[in-house]
C-alpha cells in the first residue's frame, strides 16, 4: 500500500499508511491532551479531481489527509469515547518505520496521542481477545488486514516511559475501522518500561 506523502506547512510530518493502529494509555497522556479540549479545525479542498482534508491541528500545525488515511473508532477511545475519527501521524524523515507516532484525533485538535508498534519492543506480541470485539471491525477479518499499536507514557523523566501492552487497539485496514481492546494475556503489563529497549535498538 502506498503511503501518503502529505506534508505539514513546515514540511516535517505526514499521515501514517493505512494500515496503522493506537490505543490511549496513559495518564500523562491524558493530561497533556485534554487541557484545553479544543475541536480541530477541517477544511476540505480539491487536488488532481480528488477531495482531501486539510485539518489544523494544535501539535503539528496544519496536514493535509487523504480520506482513505482516516480510522474511524465508532465507540471511540478509552477517556474520549467522543472523539470517532483519528489519523497516524509520523515524522516524514524516518518514514512509517518510525519508532514512535502519533494518533492525532480529527475532532480535537489538542488530541494526539503517542503510539508504537508492540512488536519492536517485545518480539511475537500477540493479545489474546474475544472474537465479538473483533467483528466489530467489519467482515473477512485476518492477520494480514489488522494492525496493532500501543500507546505510550512520556514522562518529563524520559527513563521512566513506558508502553501500555495491556489495551491495544486493533484496526482493520480494509475497513479503516479501530476498536479499543483488553487483552487476556496475564502477563502483558499496562505500564511496561522501554527506556533501556529504545536505547539498544537505536543502533539497528
Amino acid at each position: 500500500m502506498k503511503d501518503s506523502v502529505y506534508k505539514n506547512k513546515g514540511g516535517k510530518y505526514t499521515s501514517a499508511p493505512a494500515r496503522a493502529v493506537a490505543f490511549f494509555a496513559s495518564q500523562k497522556t491524558r493530561e497533556v491532551n485534554t487541557s484545553p479540549r479544543v475541536g480541530a479545525r477541517i477544511f476540505y479542498f480539491v487536488k488532481n479531481k480528488e477531495v482531501y482534508m486539510q485539518v489544523d491541528t494544535r501539535w503539528f500545525g496544519t496536514v493535509d489527509i487523504d480520506d482513505n488515511k482516516i480510522v474511524t473508532f465508532d465507540l471511540g477511545i478509552i477517556g474520549f469515547e467522543d472523539c470517532k475519527k483519528f489519523t497516524l501521524i509520523y515524522d516524514v524523515e524516518k518514514g512509517d518505520e518510525a519508532a514512535i507516532m502519533w494518533l492525532q484525533s480529527l475532532d480535537e485538535a489538542a488530541l494526539a496521542l503517542p503510539v508504537m508498534k508492540p512488536e519492536y519492543i517485545m518480539k511475537g506480541y500477540d493479545p489474546v481477545v474475544e472474537d465479538e470485539i473483533l467483528n466489530t471491525l467489519g467482515e473477512n477479518i485476518q492477520s494480514a488486514n489488522l494492525a496493532v499499536f500501543c500507546t505510550l507514557t512520556v514522562p518529563e523523566d524520559l527513563t521512566k516511559m513506558t508502553i501500555n501492552l495491556k489495551a491495544p487497539i486493533i484496526i482493520n485496514a480494509d475497513t479503516m475501522k479501530g476498536v479499543q481492546l483488553i487483552a487476556d494475556n496475564e502477563d502483558y503489563a499496562v505500564r511496561y518500561p522501554i527506556y533501556d529497549i529504545l536505547n539498544e535498538r537505536k543502533g539497528e
